[in-house]
């Protein structure tokens, strides 16, 4: 029988050949992130239930546009005898005419001015260099003349175009009939948008001098966009506080020269308003343009009552009640 081996101590020196199970630090769920989590599922149940019917119609919508293209594709593939057996009432109408695309006829048609408008459309696929048999105009002319008689639509250049987009995107064309290829779209460049000031102060250094002259081209523009929101707002809280009235140009030149003389910061609306109370003192600005707290301010400052006198105070006090009164 074999002697048990004794069990040796622990010492700091044996703790690496101790086995660890790894352990994912999870974060623990807070009372926040669960409302969050909470609130961003409901929302999302909310927006499918009232996004639910749209949905319904806009498949049904699809369904019936693949329905019109199979139908269309169909009936313009066929041989130019057989679709010849058929009535124009008899062509299918496409969604394009269906959907209001073209503008419609109010007039009889007018072959003459049809044909001038297929020699027109011919002439200029020519000169771009694509070539359409005759039987590939026959197979065109014939959905142009169904969209024309079944969708009261004016006979347009554009209409033969879009009637070639159309069939030569569903493969309506046989061998040989045309080498019209629709064009691929062409990709605008996207914009990209300018970096910010924080954005730049990381990237850029101040120590080269292209360095400095990025920073205070990048300090300058956002220096003017916040100038003119706040001269934005500024306007916009005058004409609600003064009923819809407007400064006329000359007020304006005033309440900024009264900005630059005081050193007044142009991205504080606050001093924008002050501003506009110094000019109606220095009677550049319309009094018109105080509001009645202003108004009661000036007439303290410049001593228009006389706190001395009983009477006196009691003209102040009538004056702060019938502010007081007129905000409620």
């Amino acid at each position: 029988m074999s002697r048990n081996k004794r069990r040796q101590p622990l010492s700091p020196w044996s703790l690496g050949s101790i086995p660890l199970t790894p352990v994912v630090d999870k974060p623990r769920e807070t009372l926040w992130s669960f409302t969050e989590a909470y609130n961003r599922e409901e929302a999302r149940k909310k927006d499918e239930q009232l996004t639910a019917p749209i949905r319904k119609v806009e498949a049904e919508l699809h369904a019936e546009t693949l329905d019109i293209s199979r139908r269309v594709k169909a009936f313009f593939s066929l041989d130019l005898h057989e679709m010849a057996g058929y009535p124009v009432s008899g062509a299918p109408t496409d969604v394009a005419t269906l959907v209001g695309t073209f503008p419609t006829r109010h007039t009889p048609r007018n072959q003459s001015e049809e044909a001038d408008i297929y020699r027109e459309f011919r002439k200029g696929l020519e000169a771009d260099g694509t070539r359409i048999s005759d039987e590939g105009f026959r197979r065109l002319g014939s959905w142009v003349s169904a969209q024309i008689a079944n969708g009261d639509i004016e006979p347009s250049t554009a209409l033969w175009q879009h009637g070639l987009d159309r069939l030569t995107s569903l493969g309506c064309f046989k061998p040989g009939e045309s080498n019209y290829e629709i064009p691929a779209p062409v990709e605008q460049p996207i914009e990209q948008p300018k970096p910010g000031l924080d954005e730049l102060l990381r990237a850029t250094s101040a120590e080269s001098r292209s360095g400095r002259t990025i920073l205070l081209d990048a300090v300058h523009r956002e220096a003017t966009s916040e100038r003119e929101q706040a001269i934005y707002q500024f306007l916009d809280e005058c004409r609600e506080l003064f009923g819809g009235r407007e400064f006329t140009q000359s007020e304006k030149d005033s309440i900024a020269r009264v900005m630059d003389a005081r050193n007044f910061q142009s991205t504080s609306v606050k001093d924008w308003h002050r501003a506009r109370v110094l000019a109606t003192q220095n009677g550049s600005v319309r009094e018109t343009f105080r509001t009645r707290d202003e108004q009661l301010s000036i007439d303290v400052d410049k001593g228009r009552f006389d706190f001395d006198s009983f009477s006196g105070r009691q003209k102040f006090n009538r004056a702060v009640a019938e502010l007081q009164q007129s905000k409620k």
